[in-house]
């Protein structure tokens, strides 16, 4: 039997990524070169128990990967922003079972989580959405989507200095650590992650996370 168990019992979270405009980029060979790198680091960070299938580049500028636990997702997308700094990535979210026995990467792999996936960024593409989910439900998903949404509106607010403001903090945990690395005053950290609404953007993460930890992770595999 595999690693996985009887897989086709079980839910998967299948994320696929699409990279926005890539045909417009100046430097196509190095953005694939850096897509390829947050594959393999992503691949080494998420625990062996979360990630069912890694993260490989599937179509062009497309990747996707497997996780076991959905409650992952919200830390998972701000970790690729923190991997893929200044590019505008749509993703599509699938919840569900797989038909195809797992494998090392999530390429070739099939069933409803990753039909799912491919619908929800289909659905994104045609109205322009950061992230799109389905298979949790007709609630579940409105609720999800409304909240990805609204994050991605805040987002998209964000000026260069700011996504990169909120990276940091991400990545070196403190504001005091970011304004140490970037020379600058506490305070001008502070008024970019405040101006960049990154405090309630947060509070959606957490709610996310918590949602689905609650709702999904322990639910039973009815597809």
């Amino acid at each position: 039997m595999s690693e996985f168990g009887n897989f086709t019992d079980h839910h998967y979270l299948a994320l696929i990524g699409d990279l926005r405009g890539s045909r417009d980029l100046p430097r196509r060979a190095a953005v694939q070169e850096q897509l390829e790198a947050a594959m393999e680091s992503l691949n080494r960070e998420l625990p062996a128990g979360q990630l069912a299938a890694g993260f490989a580049i599937s179509l062009g500028d497309e990747f996707q990967g497997l996780l076991s636990d959905p409650a992952a997702l919200p830390l998972l997308l701000a970790r690729l922003d923190a991997l893929l700094p200044g590019l505008a990535i749509r993703y599509g979210v699938g919840w569900g079972t797989i038909t195809t026995t797992p494998r090392p990467l999530a390429v070739s792999m099939d069933g409803p989580a990753f039909h799912r996936a491919r619908s929800a960024i289909e659905a994104g593409k045609r109205s322009g959405r950061w992230v799109t989910v389905s298979g949790f439900g007709e609630v579940g998903d409105d609720l999800l989507n409304a909240l990805f949404r609204l994050m991605g509106v805040l987002r998209g607010g964000w000026s260069e200095k700011q996504a990169e403001t909120v990276s940091l903090v991400r990545r070196l945990g403190t504001q005091k650590a970011v304004a140490e690395a970037r020379a600058v005053a506490p305070s001008t950290v502070s008024e970019a992650l405040a101006a960049a609404y990154f405090e309630p953007l947060q509070e959606a993460e957490n709610a996310i996370a918590e949602f689905l930890r609650h709702h999904f992770s322990r639910t039973p595999d009815v597809d």
